[in-house]
């Protein structure tokens, strides 16, 4: 009889994905199940035996959804072998104990990864010994085998509180002559029963064997109010890069279900019609939620084809948007487009159109308020809201660094920005905008301010070519924010907010990649999975940065070059209490055959005592300290690698009065290494492989030169309570 596993579309990740592309895909492989085979064909165990480390809201995902326990094989190699000694491979999981037991997950961790007992793989990979029970031939070992077989399984059963044990028999490409294995399985369970009256070996299931663990009513250790990240498999080998790696599919998959969120909420008023491009966008979302695919530890032909996948989904999903927009404002609504590189200020219908619709959809319940930026050519440009009314515009420039990304096209020089307001909870505002010639662009002005050991552009909006006085500190203020940025290094130093001074300096460093060729732990290469700095510290980028300043209606934007391959828009958008940090890294040089690693640094005078919290699948946040773990006493082998953790949407630190938010648009890798500081992995390229699956280098070429990516950080300066900032597992 068949019994169904784990039921989801793929076995996800569970580092990278968002919560809602979890359920989706959860749901999406339920869904098929049962309208396949039934209710009866409903899984009720969760199977994530490959995953490189565990999460909290996944295991509550799990429990939320009925599922009796959840299995897995890959947990850190010291809180392993600790298990191990106290019998604690089995527990009961409850990753946050507010929620009583309906929080609560049985959870198992597998013995041998998911493999077979060494020595008892029978298929076309392995070179294994097959039984052999003939007595009259030549190889005859069924006695020697079957005590072997049985050894082996006694001392794993060793570090179970149970008297059943679960033993994998299989792995990855096995099964490729399944009748070779299930003629030696026979053999074991025939032998093994027959001669060893104290073992009884059978066929079963991971749902036959859990209802046997909950038949002897056992108490099961408890794992409160944690996960199981970082995972480490040895002590010079933290699968900390893939929360990085690739980021730019990461930042595609993130968009591509946004979108997805959106379209589902629209399609609802379009009845059973375009059923089918959803379900494109649905199974592409899906299927990149997998644990080598979101998180980046993939071969790049296979990156590539899940990119393909999410790029027909969007072109699907276009026609949603059309539909819905046409029955909800007329048919004469013109065909929307969405400009999908913004990111690079690209967009083929702005760039050459002069009269043009922008429809800005709020998916939120609630109203919100969002600036809006369009890429576009020079001109002169009028920007009417829904009530026909003229609002605001600003133009801003392009910097340098993004018109040469490679592979962009077009000739945008500008973006045009304006403020969306008050966006209606599950509804839509169209902008008119109108471009025009002739006259004067209204572009800000450029001013060249001479700084020791810097030459620095400096554009103000200055009504005439007045000369700057020499200055100490470049100072850029709105009604919510001053900031100052340090006149020798053009490196932000200080921020104003609400009267209070905070000491906060930012900057962007790389970590040397070790290198090797895998031949033991010590040495181990930095590779898609593994982040391995070769030192302690990150070197910086560049001393000095070059700075451009331009003030408009609603944003002030502070353009930074910091070298030749990194570049930074830090925004000030009036009204809003926050700022934007926009990056830009890459191509990222190797010519010196050193992979490299590349972090943003922000520093604060925060006393943190060690602590910081991260987002948990971008639901609820989990408090990290350095250095440090629940569950076992850590030994600090490799002290970088092992202090980063997965972020999804946010990483926070508290002082005893204020708290720093950033909030990310991407999954990367965080650290707090130091009281007051959050660093943030945007990029890497490695030059070694790290021999844990992917068989190639994380070395992402576009256009034949390095991957650039660009992103986005929002950091959030407030001030904190007791009531915020005790409790790791329910932030906001």
């Amino acid at each position: 009889r068949l019994q169904l596993l784990h039921g989801g579309w793929c076995m996800s990740d569970e580092a990278t994905p968002h919560y809602s592309a979890l359920i989706d895909q959860m749901t999406l492989g339920l869904r098929f199940l049962n309208d396949t085979f039934g209710e009866c064909g409903v899984p009720r165990v969760a199977w994530q035996i490959d995953p490189f480390g565990h999460s909290s809201e996944v295991a509550l995902e799990f429990a939320d959804m009925g599922y009796d326990g959840l299995f897995f094989g890959r947990i850190d190699h010291e809180d392993y072998t600790n298990r191990k000694y106290l019998k604690e491979m089995e527990t009961i999981w409850r990753p946050d104990t507010s929620l009583g037991e309906a929080g609560e997950l049985f959870s198992g961790v597998l013995y041998n990864l998911y493999m077979p007992p060494n020595g008892f793989c029978f298929d076309t990979y392995c070179n294994d010994e097959p039984i052999m029970d003939n007595p009259k031939l030549h190889g005859y070992n069924v006695n020697e085998r079957v005590s072997q077989f049985v050894t082996i399984v006694q001392n794993w059963a060793d570090a179970y509180k149970s008297n059943h044990l679960m033993v994998t028999m299989g792995g990855d490409f096995n099964y490729i002559v399944a009748s070779s294995w299930f003629k030696n399985m026979d053999k074991l369970i025939k032998y093994v029963n027959r001669n060893y009256k104290d073992v009884n070996v059978l066929y079963s299931t991971p749902a036959c064997y859990l209802k046997a663990l909950h038949d002897e009513n056992i108490t099961w250790p408890v794992k409160d109010n944690d996960d199981f990240f970082p995972y480490g498999s040895d002590e010079h080998s933290y699968w900390t890069g893939y929360f990085t790696s690739r980021p730019n599919l990461k930042y595609m998959v993130y968009k591509g279900n946004n979108l997805l969120q959106a379209a589902k909420q629209i399609r609802t008023s379009l009845g059973p019609d375009l059923e089918e491009e959803q379900y494109l966008m649905q199974r592409a979302i899906a299927i990149a939620q997998h644990h080598d695919a979101v998180s980046g530890t993939e071969k790049q032909h296979v990156t590539d084809d899940y990119a393909l996948y999410i790029h027909e989904g969007i072109d699907a999903t276009e026609k949603i948007f059309t539909a819905a927009y046409r029955k909800w404002l007329g048919n004469n609504f013109p065909k929307q487009s969405f400009c999908s590189l913004t990111n690079i200020s690209q967009c083929e219908v702005s760039e050459f159109a002069n009269r043009f619709l922008v429809t800005v959809y709020n998916p939120l319940a609630h109203p919100t308020t969002i600036p809006v930026r369009v890429p576009v050519t020079p001109g002169t440009y009028t920007v009417t809201d829904p009530s026909g009314s003229v609002i605001p515009s600003d133009l801003v420039p392009i910097p340098d660094s993004v018109k040469e990304v490679p592979g962009r096209q077009g000739n945008t020089t500008l973006e045009l920005l304006f403020v969306a307001q008050e966006l209606p909870p599950l509804g839509l505002f169209s902008f008119h905008i109108d471009r025009s010639e002739g006259g004067k662009i209204p572009v800000a002005t450029q001013v060249n301010l001479t700084l020791s050991n810097n030459i620095t552009n400096i554009t103000f909006p200055l009504e005439t070519s007045q000369e700057i006085p020499e200055v100490e500190d470049i100072v850029v203020e709105n009604a919510l924010f001053k900031l100052k940025f340090n006149g020798t290094t053009g490196f932000l130093h200080c921020i104003e907010r609400e009267g209070e001074t905070w000491s906060f300096v930012q900057n962007f460093y790389y970590y040397e990649a070790s290198k090797g060729y895998n031949y033991n732990s010590f040495n181990r290469a930095s590779g898609a999975y593994i982040f391995r700095p070769s030192l302690d510290e990150p070197i910086a980028i560049s001393k000095y940065a070059n700075i451009s300043i331009f003030k408009g209606k609603s944003v002030i934007e502070v353009h930074q070059q910091f070298g030749d391959w990194v570049s930074q828009i830090i925004r000030l958008y009036e009204g809003q209490d926050q700022l934007e940090f926009q990056w830009l890294v890459g191509p990222i040089p190797v010519e010196q055959w050193v992979g490299k690693e590349i972090i943003t640094r922000y520093k604060t005078q925060l006393i943190t005592n060690s602590t910081w919290y991260t987002d948990s699948n971008g639901r609820r946040l989990i408090k990290r300290v350095r250095d440090h773990r629940d569950s076992w006493n850590l030994t600090l082998t490799e002290p970088i690698a092992s202090n980063y953790y997965p972020i999804t949407s946010a990483v926070v630190i508290l002082g005893k009065r204020h708290r720093l938010t950033v909030l990310t648009d991407r999954p990367q890798g965080a650290a707090s290494l130091r009281d007051g500081e959050i660093e943030i992995m945007l990029h890497r390229r490695l030059l070694y492989d790290d021999s844990k699956g992917v068989s190639e280098p994380l070395d992402e070429i576009q256009y034949r030169t390095g991957m650039v990516a660009r992103g986005t950080h929002i950091l959030q300066f407030s001030k904190c309570f007791k009531s915020n900032s005790t409790n790791g597992n329910n932030g906001n």
